[in-house]
């Protein structure tokens, strides 16, 4: 059973073009010095900052998404509340209406 590269899938039968080599015992050459020049652009990324500023923007989008979400809540919560008492209103309306009929009915 012949290895597989885990980033490209090229095997020792159907190498990369350019020809690639071992690397380790599952990555291809070329798919090393990809990973090694990805590597390298994160840690840039990380010293200049920019992912933690990402990451503390991406924060701010989910605080203000939760807090719309809390306030869309307490607002659904209030509209179910305001819809029980119109209910609670209508029954009672209701139950005196029926009174008011079968007391004018006997």
């Amino acid at each position: 059973m012949s290895a597989t590269c885990r980033g490209c899938g090229c095997t020792d039968e159907r190498a990369c073009d350019p020809p690639c080599w071992w690397a380790e015992p599952d990555l291809c050459s070329a798919c090393a010095t990809k990973l090694e020049a990805m590597q390298g652009q994160l840690d840039a990324l990380v010293r200049e900052g920019f992912l933690e500023r990402r990451v503390n923007s991406l924060g701010n989008v989910l605080y203000r998404i939760s807090d719309v979400g809390a306030h869309e809540m307490e607002r659904q919560i209030q509209r179910e509340r305001d819809q029980d008492i119109v209910d609670q209103y209508t029954d009672d309306l209701e139950a005196v209406n029926d009174a008011l009929i079968e007391g004018l009915l006997r």
